[in-house]
């Protein structure tokens, strides 16, 4: 198997000054739009109102942090098959690995939870869809040690995306271990005379940054294209430009769930039914991982972590 990227060439340091730049433009302005558009009490409330406040005031006094705290650490392998008209023949059970939202520094022994359960899987590529860090402004060393003792690990290369919760800082250490960043960018990604192709875009929750076209641009029309995107909320634009394979992930499945499943709380700008799992909307296929770590508190409830592995058939 080969990749080849799809984005200008040179030096790494070229390729994510010009990139970073400009995507650093972008969300240094959401941030100081969204900071100073709300007053000091619109934070305050919103603050109170918003998930991690509510998850800390339930499952602290009821004693369910510490029985979700057991669920988070027990991580379970998904296996799903993906049929497609396009997928050639030569990549007829190809099998992709899927991570997402680890968010370290919530949570201790996340690498050697996910070690557990990768170490007898098949996969032919590995694709991780953003979140590493647990709060934006914290020292992006807290993720990249992780990603570090991660990387080894991992028996295919890996396709990577950024989240919300990751700093642009973290991307020069990621690609220096070995990961491939894509800045709504795209690989092409072949066996022999055969090709599919994987596009990543940023973050399109909140900064907002993600280019959907840009990313896709030099991607053929008529071949099967995969779309790494954080959130699935940009599935309509996904399926305008012709993807045929949505990976997603930020939604953690709601993370504290009522029995059945049932999520209270669930963070896209998407139908519910994208919150987790298979999905469809028109020609294009998604899918939505509950992620591998935690967010605001190292517990589960009814929504177990997850590993990922997809299986392209003809």
């Amino acid at each position: 198997m080969q990749l080849e990227a799809l984005h200008a060439t040179g030096s790494v340091e070229e390729r994510l000054g010009l990139k970073t730049h400009k995507l650093r433009k972008q969300r240094e302005k959401i941030l100081k739009t969204r900071l100073s558009s709300d007053s000091f009490i619109d934070r305050v409330i919103d603050k109170m109102v918003s998930s991690d406040f509510i998850m800390k005031c339930i499952t602290w006094p009821t004693g369910i942090a510490f029985l979700g705290g057991l669920e988070a650490g027990n991580i379970v392998v998904e296996k799903h098959e993906i049929s497609h008209a396009m997928i050639p023949e030569a990549f007829d059970g190809f099998k992709i690995l899927h991570l997402s939202d680890h968010h370290f520094a919530c949570m201790k022994g996340q690498v050697e939870n996910i070690a557990k359960v990768i170490d007898g899987l098949e996969y032919d590529l590995v694709l991780i869809t953003g979140d590493y860090m647990h709060k934006y402004y914290e020292p992006v060393s807290l993720a990249l040690d992780e990603l570090e003792k991660l990387y080894p690990l991992l028996k295919a290369p890996a396709l990577t995306i950024l989240g919300n919760h990751d700093s642009l800082d973290i991307v020069e250490g990621m690609e220096t271990i070995g990961y491939k960043v894509l800045l709504n960018e795209a690989w092409k990604v072949s066996k022999g005379d055969a090709s599919i192709f994987v596009a990543g875009v940023d973050d399109p929750y909140y900064f907002e940054s993600d280019d959907i076209a840009a990313a896709s641009d030099n991607i053929p029309k008529d071949t099967f294209s995969i779309l790494l995107t954080h959130s699935p909320e940009n599935y309509i634009e996904a399926e305008h430009q012709g993807f045929d394979f949505l990976l997603a992930g930020h939604t953690h499945g709601g993370q504290f769930c009522l029995p059945g499943g049932y999520a209270p709380l669930h963070h896209g700008r998407c139908p519910r039914s994208m919150n987790k799992g298979l999905w469809r909307y028109g020609e294009l296929t998604g899918y939505t991982s509950r992620g591998c770590g935690t967010v605001s508190i190292a517990a589960r409830l009814n929504c177990k972590p997850e590993v990922a592995v997809h299986c392209l058939t003809k």
